[in-house]
């Protein structure tokens, strides 16, 4: 349970990020750090009240940072009328029953389209910051890990009964091992067999492992370099067009003058 708390308060860190972002919010300063700091107490206490009632702990949902992105919709008046809906929806069976009865095409069709958002939303947070070789091993590696549980995840399954003397796997089973070694092993391996939970704990031990001064100096300079060449063809039109205004406004100054000195001209010769 310890770790699945410590993966639902990442989580719920980078849901109240995706939701500020998608609510036009700034995610970061003094404003960033108390709307964190809510979310996880709120997770902590309804944890807390869920761990009273032998339930799994709390978390909040990642579907709704790609309703607001979709809804642009962030009121919390809205989030308090859902949680109102889904407590009488939970209560009354016949709502619940009516529920169930969507067919799994559309629900299907729905989540699929939620999750996707819920994808590029994290994709926005990696994005917040600049990317370097550091960020970029840590990522991969992480991703490599969850994506790799999730498509093999036999490599970590403890099995129950005759399937927990399975050879393919990191730790097998033992018969002489005690009960309370057994216990640990299949807790152990139940948590590595979760892709979020491995992709997480890989992210955080790289983040704190790997030294924050090992950054490509030489790949920054050329990122400027780039920067610099792009903006030095805009100052260059930029010159050319205050040049070419400069001169059209002299031109038409001195069609004005050649106009008016044949006006007096002609004045003088009517006078004459």
């Amino acid at each position: 349970m310890l770790f699945a708390f410590t993966v639902t308060a990442m989580e719920t860190f980078g849901d109240v990020t995706a939701t500020e972002h998608a609510s036009r919010l700034r995610p970061s300063g003094k404003d960033h750090s108390k709307r964190v700091q809510g979310g996880l107490l709120g997770d902590a206490i309804a944890t807390f009240f869920a761990a009273l009632a032998t339930t799994p702990p709390n978390t909040t949902l990642s579907q709704n940072n790609g309703i607001v992105a979709l809804t642009r919709c962030a009121s919390t008046s809205a989030g308090y009328a859902c949680g109102f809906w889904l407590l009488v929806f939970g209560v009354v069976a016949k709502i619940g029953a009516w529920i169930l009865s969507i067919p799994d095409c559309v629900l299907g069709g729905a989540l699929t389209f939620l999750f996707a958002n819920i994808i590029v939303s994290g994709i926005k947070l990696i994005g917040f910051h600049r990317i370097d070789r550091r960020t970029h091993y840590i990522v991969a590696a992480s991703l490599a890990l969850g994506v790799g549980t999730a498509l093999v995840p036999a490599f970590s399954s403890p099995g129950i009964g005759a399937g927990a003397e399975r050879p393919n796997q990191w730790w097998p089973y033992d018969p002489d091992m005690s009960e309370a070694l057994n216990s640990f092993r299949v807790g152990l391996m139940i948590a590595v067999n979760t892709p979020y939970f491995i992709g997480s704990i890989t992210a955080i031990i790289l983040n704190l492992i790997i030294p924050v001064d090992l950054i490509d100096d030489v790949e920054i300079e050329i990122e400027e370099q780039w920067n610099e060449e792009e903006e030095e063809p805009l100052s260059k039109g930029v010159a050319v067009e205050k040049i070419e205004m400069e001169a059209a406004k002299e031109l038409e100054a001195s069609e004005e003058a050649r106009e008016q000195a044949i006006e007096y001209a002609s004045e003088d010769e009517q006078s004459a």
